[in-house]
């Protein structure tokens, strides 16, 4: 930004990424789905573009010929790996976001939080995510006090139009849901 224009704002994505080396705090707002992904080529307006395919089960995403990336070894071939993703709330932004969880560090910690007898669910208290760039990139979660989600947040969810299936095929959960309710396939709220 220049004294003589304004900053430019883009719009926040629909998906919640731990790409800076900072702290995020969040509320897992929905259930959590889980299934396998491996990226593919696509070309776009000539240019190859890398995009996730999805599949409920590991049987399921065996049978595609993924895309090498570049630390895969080209000799040999790529398996699938796993994906959890679930709608969080994004204190920061005070957006919903969908959030596809790919690293087994996070897996593993809120594995822990959602089977220790103090947390349990989710839906119950925020969590704080921490990206620190060290090699290999930890990503440190700490979980909040338990408490209500605001009444704000709570009405808005109930009026959020959002199906993680989606995700299985390709689209997007939430921009993807069709905002007629007799058209939507979208996921009732359980808040």
């Amino acid at each position: 930004m220049s004294k003589f224009t304004p900053s430019v704002h883009e719009k926040p994505s629909e998906y919640f990424n731990v790409k800076e080396e900072k702290q995020y705090k969040l509320r897992i707002m929905s259930e959590i789905i889980d299934g396998f992904f491996g990226w593919t080529e696509v070309l776009v307006e000539g240019k190859k573009k890398r995009k996730p395919l999805r599949f409920k089960t590991l049987k399921e995403a065996n049978q595609v010929e993924f895309s090498h990336g570049k630390y895969d070894d080209p000799s040999k071939p790529v398996i699938p790996k796993q994906f959890w993703a679930t709608i969080v709330w994004n204190y920061e932004l005070e957006i919903f976001q969908v959030w596809e969880i790919t690293q087994k560090g996070i897996m593993k910690q809120l594995d822990s939080l959602a089977n220790h007898s103090d947390w349990g669910d989710f839906k119950n208290y925020d969590l704080t995510i921490e990206r620190i760039n060290n090699q290999p990139v930890e990503y440190p979660i700490l979980s909040s006090p338990s408490k209500p989600v605001s009444k704000e947040i709570s009405s808005a969810f109930k009026k959020l139009k959002y199906n993680l299936e989606l995700l299985y095929d390709g689209g997007h959960p939430i921009s993807g849901v069709k905002k007629d309710k007799e058209e939507s396939a979208a996921v009732e709220p359980a808040f």
